[in-house]
């Protein structure tokens, strides 16, 4: 089985900051509402692909398959080391719950199918951030074998 890849996603903000107070509750902070308004962009532009790569999830776990995700977050360099080549303090973990939560409405599932994943902050030359993710099958595995 082929893995699904969903290329060029738009890069999630931090959940540090993920909610707000507003009028005695709490909302989804501007960058997160932004954030989803960009990957519903991103989905309208895959067009039919996006309906194929559904499917093709959709068949995993119909056939008793659940899923492992691995991600690639793409930052320019400057944002991830500095001019000394220290790494600079950008925390990977706080931008996986926005991205899960945004692969559950592309790909139509809950998060729940998902039990592996594999995540890889990256620099590169290029002005922009994007994050490349791919779905592949997997079965649960026992920890006591």
């Amino acid at each position: 089985m082929s893995p699904v890849v969903l290329p060029n996603l738009p890069m999630p903000p931090s959940a540090n900051h993920r909610m707000i107070p507003a009028h005695g509750r709490l909302i989804k902070a501007p960058d997160c509402r932004t954030y989803d308004k960009a990957i519903q962009i991103w989905m309208l532009r895959q067009k039919s692909g996006l309906f194929d790569n559904r499917r093709t999830i959709k068949t995993w776990i119909d056939t008793g398959f659940l899923l492992k995700v691995h991600a690639d977050f793409y930052f320019p360099k400057e944002k991830v080391i500095t001019k000394q080549g220290h790494p600079r303090r950008l925390d990977l973990d706080n931008r996986l719950k926005n991205l899960l939560d945004a692969l559950g409405s592309i790909v139509d599932i809950d998060d729940k199918y998902i039990i592996e994943i594999h995540a890889h902050k990256l620099h590169w030359i290029n002005a922009w951030e994007e994050v490349q993710v791919t779905l592949s099958p997997t079965h649960w595995r026992d920890t006591h074998d």
